[in-house]
């Protein structure tokens, strides 16, 4: 069974899809993962967490049972305003997005 990038278990629709679809948890890594490199998670079949928001979007945007969990409409807003973050800071740097942003909330 292919490791999943994050644990179902977490959120789940109505509480019991990961149980209704009977996920078995993943074998423990018992070493720093970052240090397997590339090669030495592909062997466990783990893939790495988006690097970047535009990766994490794509990969909310695909993710059937998040959207089913949320719903369309919240799903949707958070699509939205995290694709205008994109846009408004395209080509800033990590210390510009975070000088424009650190009171924003």
């Amino acid at each position: 069974m292919k490791r999943t990038t994050m644990n179902e278990f977490i959120l789940t629709n109505d509480n019991a899809d990961g149980i209704d679809r009977r996920v078995a948890l993943p074998d423990p890594i018992e070493v720093d993962p970052a240090a397997l490199g590339d090669e030495g998670l592909a062997a466990r079949g783990v893939d790495r967490l988006p690097g970047s928001l535009g990766e994490a979007l794509a990969a909310f945007r695909g993710d059937g049972p998040l959207r089913a969990a949320f719903g369309a409409p919240l799903v949707d807003a958070i699509l939205a305003v995290r694709e205008s973050e994109l846009e408004l800071f395209e080509g800033a740097s990590p210390e510009q997005v975070a000088d424009a942003t650190r009171w924003a909330h």
